[in-house]
């Protein structure tokens, strides 16, 4: 398991009922930044050969280079919150500036403001 970073407009993540991101507002903030791309569908292969995979509405992948080596970040849509397993400070980043956009933050799944 990973620890999960989250952009929200809630105080709890949990409880957003009253301050959800809609999948609209997200799909147009994937449309309009050319370093994010929509994806559909995530598939990784696991050491004994299994492929894990998972289809949702509402994802996309962010691609960077750091120290020269190519860095992939998912970012997901659930329950009016968008969310990636936490990375580096370059992922906290660019999940600030999409915040930004859609007048919302940057926390940790136990409640840290980055």
């Amino acid at each position: 398991m990973g620890y999960n970073i989250y952009i929200t407009r809630a105080e709890d993540i949990y409880e957003n009922e009253d301050s959800r991101i809609s999948l609209k507002e997200w799909k147009d903030i994937i449309r309009a930044d050319n370093e994010l791309e929509a994806i559909d569908k995530l598939e990784t292969t696991l050491p004994n050969g299994l492929i894990l995979s998972q289809e949702q509405e509402g994802m996309a992948i962010w691609e960077y280079t750091i120290e020269n080596e190519k860095q992939k970040i998912y970012l997901l849509y659930s329950d009016g919150n968008i969310f990636s397993k936490y990375g580096d400070m370059m992922m906290i980043n660019k999940m600030k500036k999409i915040a930004i956009k859609l007048q919302a933050k940057v926390i940790g799944e136990e409640g840290e403001v980055y």
